[in-house]
């Protein structure tokens, strides 16, 4: 058997890369029990992929081995200084900063989760400093955000100032975004830089399907805050209408990262790439997948639910396998798909390591790693080792 693994994170619980491992040594632990050894002969390749999240710039270093992890200066989503990385290719003159390192909820405690609070200026230091280090081309992966500022503590970074109804300069957090009233971007811009978007969602700036109403819960907003923030952020985009002439608030993936993912376009000027696309591509699994032949594909993310369907990184390596003709499984901490949508994915098969009438979500947080291991040794042991 020859598998290929191209598995993301299960938040809170396990990263990428200890995911591949669990599923690897579920791989090795059905093989060794196995009493067909010749059967039983399995090879591995590790691929090591991102939507553009957390582990964006461990998927990035790891396909681009000439790209040098520089540290900087920062600070986290609630301003307090910290230490963050960026990558840079210096003949390519390409950096790659990852949002979630400066401006996501791993930054924060559970406790300390307030989008109306939060900003992603740290994030526009990281890409300030990329700047400085000579960057021309800069790729902001911007997937698990703590914020919902539209993107505006990015541009503040950067020289924009956001003004209220006296003219006086605002904090560039979400609870601003309904007191501005000018903005004024800065007298030296970014013109001779190029950014990319890298992201894996495909929603709205605001509205039912908008940054606040589907992301800002779980970054600690309660319902009223919710109405408060997509308020601000409309307020954001007359604004941005009104002072840089610019309609892009209903661009897909514009609500990504509370917003930023708008910030970035109309502040920077930034195109938008596919977050798992551009992980794949970049990893090159297409070529991978034309010169060698694998029986099976195995990915792997904390929670299927609908957000899955809308470009997130296990629905790209599903179509990925289809193109390939490989069957693709997932393994996941939890999954809302019903069979219908399985399918509709071209997923072979889903597999949840919680099992409700077992154990507790919070066990099966607490064991993920051994679960994890358990459930692909069942599989192979299930399916056998021939496709």
């Amino acid at each position: 058997m020859r598998v290929l693994i191209a598995a993301d994170k299960f938040k809170g619980s396990l990263t990428g890369q200890q995911v591949a491992v669990a599923i690897e040594k579920g791989l090795r632990s059905a093989s060794l029990n196995s009493l067909d050894s010749t059967s039983a002969k399995i090879d591995v390749h590790h691929c090591t992929v991102s939507d553009g999240g957390e582990g964006f710039l461990n998927a990035v270093a790891t396909a681009l081995p000439d790209a040098k992890r520089l540290n900087c200066s920062t600070v986290d989503p609630l301003d307090r200084p910290i230490e963050t990385e960026f990558l840079f290719q210096s003949v390519e003159r390409t950096a790659y900063v990852e949002l979630a390192g400066a401006s996501g909820y791993q930054c924060l405690r559970d406790d300390e989760r307030d989008p109306s609070k939060t900003s992603t200026r740290g994030t526009g230091m990281v890409i300030r400093q990329a700047i400085k280090a000579g960057a021309t081309t800069v790729y902001v992966g911007i997937g698990g955000s703590a914020t919902n500022d539209g993107g505006i503590g990015i541009a503040s970074a950067l020289g924009y100032r956001f003004l209220d109804q006296h003219g006086l300069e605002l904090k560039p957090i979400g609870r601003s975004l309904a007191s501005i009233r000018t903005i004024k971007p800065p007298t030296t811009g970014t013109e001779s830089v190029r950014f990319f978007v890298i992201n894996d969602v495909n929603n709205p700036l605001f509205g039912p399907n908008g940054a606040a109403y589907v992301y800002a819960a779980q970054k600690g907003a309660d319902a009223a805050m919710i109405q408060r923030l997509d308020a601000g952020l409309r307020n954001l985009d007359s604004c941005v209408k009104q002072d840089l002439g610019i309609d892009a608030s209903h661009h897909p993936g514009a609500g990504a990262a509370g917003g930023s993912g708008y910030g970035l376009q109309v502040f920077l000027n930034a195109t938008f790439c596919s977050g798992a696309s551009f992980v794949l591509e970049l990893a090159g699994v297409h070529q991978l997948l034309q010169s060698q032949l694998f029986d099976w594909i195995i990915t792997g993310e904390g929670k299927l639910d609908h957000q899955t369907q809308s470009g997130k990184l296990i629905a790209e390596v599903a179509r990925t396998g289809q193109q390939h003709n490989v069957p693709v499984v997932a393994f996941c901490g939890v999954s809302d798909l019903s069979l219908a949508e399985t399918d509709e994915l071209g997923l072979q098969a889903v597999l949840e390591i919680h099992n409700p009438k077992l154990r507790t979500v919070a066990d099966s947080i607490a064991n993920a790693n051994c679960l994890l291991e358990q459930l692909v040794t069942d599989w192979v042991n299930q399916i056998g080792f021939e496709r």
